[in-house]
């Protein structure tokens, strides 16, 4: 049987990551009181940084987005290609500069000390209006099976 809905996959995928990006931006400003300096809109090219930021020490911050719509909760995780893994050094460095601002991909430009720029990963739950934010590692990975943080979305939402 064929799909009435004329909207296929690929349109509900991005209009579902697009949502997901929002929130965490919200969630970024909101909840998190960082100031976002650049973030990925609508209609721009997929692949990149979702939102670069400050947080309130004025530490530089890249945060991947994750969306997630499945009924069953799973860890995120970051995509690997040919080419490069998302959110290591040499990929955000790359994210970096196309945003306008330059970081080495190699030396101690990443970690988490107040003079380097921290990466993480925010899944949005959408069933369960959460958002988890997660630590990722030198390679691009997340870290580890559980988040450093939870938050309510429902705590941020203007409705």
């Amino acid at each position: 049987m064929r799909d009435t809905d004329d909207t296929n996959d690929s349109d509900r995928t991005g209009a579902l990551g697009d949502s997901g990006e929002a929130s965490a931006v919200e969630l970024l400003v909101e909840g998190m009181g960082h100031d976002v300096v650049a973030q990925h809109y609508p209609g721009a090219k997929p692949q990149g940084l979702d939102a670069v930021s400050l947080d309130p020490d004025g530490r530089l911050i890249t945060t991947e987005v994750k969306t997630t719509a499945a009924d069953v909760w799973r860890p995120p995780h970051t995509t690997e290609n040919v080419a490069d893994h998302q959110m290591d050094r040499v990929w955000t460095s790359r994210g970096l500069a196309e945003e306008g601002v330059e970081a080495p991909a190699i030396g101690d430009v990443f970690g988490d000390d107040d003079d380097q720029v921290g990466r993480q990963l925010v899944q949005i739950d959408v069933p369960s209006s959460s958002a988890s934010v997660w630590e990722v590692a030198d390679d691009g990975r997340v870290v580890g099976s559980t988040p450093l943080e939870m938050w309510n979305l429902d705590d941020f939402r203007d409705d």
